[in-house]
């Protein structure tokens, strides 16, 4: 392990059976019994992590990694394409997962990403190598998923929308305003949008305030109509926004819900 992490000076990335009992070296991580209060977990017991690589480490010393990653310094340039290819299954069909890592292809951006728990311990790791960006976010709890919410508000401060997306959040933004843009709308869905309608929106919505995060929850097309949705958190509440696109890229259908 030294002999890998050393030349990145991941100087904080440690073996967890390495560490003895009752070390201050790690972090404490907190856990529920169903609606209880939150207590500490207990530690790993040795050789309970091995399949996640026993590595124990700090976001720094992952932001370390990421920057290797990005410039393919961590393994041979064969060995670099193959932890991204994805599998390809008997039926000649591929599924999103690479070596340790899983690959899409969302709307013209690629992402690699793998999240990761532990007792009392969640983690997310985000990368972008197109625009050179990765995001790693590490929380000691596994009783919300907090460490989700954090990565997708970085995304939407640091990553820049796709077309798709940035008229969804247009769409979004002018219903919250009672300002929308009709140029996207399909003559049946500008007809359903009373003036009316676009009252209740502009009144449930405003008070929610500023969007914190914006991302794509699923896609897919069916018959030429093409249904999109995104997870939406705007005054600490999550919405998903439902979008149904024409074979011609107008919107039919809009809605807005309140994920519970």
């Amino acid at each position: 392990m030294h002999t890998f992490f050393a030349p990145l000076h991941m100087d904080a990335t440690i073996d967890l059976d390495t560490i003895p009992d009752g070390s201050t070296a790690l972090a404490t991580g907190y856990t529920q019994t169903a609606l209880a209060g939150l207590e500490p977990a207990a530690y790993e017991g040795p050789g309970w992590s091995l399949g996640s690589g026993q590595v124990v480490t700090t976001a720094q010393d992952v932001a370390l990694w990421e920057v290797a990653f990005l410039h393919r310094q961590v393994l041979p340039p064969k060995q670099a394409d193959e932890e991204i290819t994805l599998a390809h299954l008997a039926d000649a069909s591929t599924y999103p997962s690479a070596l340790g890592l899983f690959v899409f292809h969302d709307l013209g951006i690629t992402r690699y990403y793998h999240t990761g728990e532990g007792l009392g311990f969640q983690a997310v790791n985000m990368i972008y190598p197109d625009q050179s960006l990765a995001i790693v976010v590490l929380t000691n709890t596994n009783v919300t998923s907090t460490y989700l919410k954090i990565a997708n508000e970085l995304i939407y401060l640091l990553m820049p929308p796709s077309i798709d997306e940035k008229l969804a959040q247009t769409i979004f933004v002018g219903l919250e305003s009672g300002n929308l843009d009709e140029t996207a709308l399909s003559p049946d869905l500008k007809q359903y949008l009373t003036p009316m309608k676009l009252r209740e929106c502009r009144s449930s919505l405003t008070p929610l305030g500023a969007v914190e995060s914006f991302s794509l929850a699923h896609t897919q097309t069916i018959d030429g109509l093409t249904t999109t949705e995104y997870d939406v958190i705007a005054g600490g509440q999550k919405l998903r926004l439902h979008l149904l696109f024409l074979p011609n890229h107008k919107i039919e259908d809009v809605a807005i819900s309140r994920e519970w």
